[in-house]
């Protein structure tokens, strides 16, 4: 089974799913690159990886274009959208992977949105097309579009994690009462809601650290709430740090706040915080919260914008060592054991051979591959 992948490009977000593809005996994979890294975007911090199954569309694109045409199963991630509705009108099957499509509500309004969903998605309803969804509201945001709930899935992005079997082990790493946040400095991450936890919260009398990972153009305003409420004694800002180094951060810490509202399409963040151990309190308007959380049980989940459900959660995840072990144990469980890229590989494959047989597919109750509605 040939099985062709296209996107920007190869990153981190892929690669661990990608090296999972290559493993399985039945599968020769290929990752198509649609654009190749200048070296001006190298100086801005991207990174490509050149791995052997990588083949750039830029320098060969009849290559590229035979491969999506003639493979057995395309991920059409980034990719030329009449190669893809070349393909999809031949009856071939095709996984459109998208995040939302209306992350700005007013897209509605837009005649363009219209338009490409009809002439790339609604007028092949009836043909092997199905979407891999990487955000929790991208069937919501293409049920008109196209209108068949049962060919959407649950999929989003899987980072390169540590996986652990000794989940005490892991817990027994954390430092009491930290809390920790990640990402860039930007207004619809919402970093600011953390300044405005940690003042709460030494209202309450409560004892606990707070460190915030990231640069960006908020930065100067976080500082001067910092300053503001006096909390540079509890609050701290560590900057930029490399992967390994947040890895490390989130392996010491209890609680992990992910604050972003809907301009967040994922949230890899969130996958990695799991992946560690942390209790996670996550906005709900972020893509990656309503697959990867289960409320209450590996993680909790608020609106972005209530400050009282996020100090009412942390206060209790402070207060409640017990409950708050159970649910890091639980999140270890979810990433380990259902989100992450070995498992979505395998299923992924699964069900292309079935459907390539005229088979009935896998069906699953959550995770990668279950049906997203």
């Amino acid at each position: 089974m040939t099985v062709t992948f296209f996107s920007s490009i190869l990153n981190h977000h892929q690669l661990s799913f990608c090296e999972e593809m290559i493993k399985i005996p039945d599968v020769e994979f290929t990752f198509v690159q649609m654009i190749d890294l200048t070296e001006e975007r190298r100086a801005q911090g991207f990174r490509a990886y050149d791995m052997p199954y990588v083949v750039s569309a830029q320098k060969d694109p009849e290559r590229a274009h035979r491969l999506c045409i003639e493979s057995d199963v395309v991920i059409a991630g980034v990719i030329r959208q009449d190669w893809a509705n070349e393909r999809v009108s031949q009856g071939k099957l095709t996984f459109a992977y998208r995040e939302r499509f209306l992350k700005n509500k007013r897209g509605i309004f837009s005649p363009a949105f219209w338009k490409n969903g009809y002439q790339n998605f609604y007028k092949f309803r009836d043909k092997e097309l199905y979407f891999l969804c990487a955000s929790a509201y991208t069937a919501k945001d293409t049920r008109i579009i196209s209108p068949r709930p049962q060919k959407k899935f649950k999929w989003g992005y899987f980072p390169m994690l540590n996986t652990y079997e000794d989940f005490d082990g892991v817990i027994a790493q954390k430092k009491p009462h930290t809390i920790l946040w990640v990402g860039r400095f930007l207004a619809w991450k919402h970093p600011e809601s953390c300044i405005t936890l940690a003042r709460h919260l030494v209202d309450e009398g409560l004892d606990f650290s707070l460190s915030l990972i990231g640069l960006g153009e908020m930065e100067e305003e976080l500082k001067a709430m910092i300053a503001k409420y006096d909390l540079s004694d509890r609050v701290t800002l560590l900057g930029q740090m490399s992967p390994e180094a947040v890895k490390q951060k989130m392996r010491e810490s209890d609680v992990f706040l992910f604050t972003s509202d809907r301009g967040e399409g994922w949230g890899a963040v969130l996958n990695e915080a799991m992946s560690e151990g942390c209790a996670c309190i996550a906005s709900k308007q972020a893509g990656s919260t309503n697959f990867l959380i289960r409320d209450g049980e590996n993680g909790y989940a608020f609106d972005y914008n209530d400050m009282k459900l996020l100090l009412s959660r942390t206060k209790f995840l402070l207060t409640h060592p017990q409950e708050k072990q159970a649910m890091q144990k639980s999140a270890l469980q979810t990433i380990g054991g259902e989100w992450n890229a070995k498992e979505a590989a395998n299923r992924l494959t699964e069900f292309c051979r079935c459907k390539l047989k005229d088979a009935q597919p896998p069906q699953y109750a959550n995770g990668p591959m279950s049906v997203c509605d």
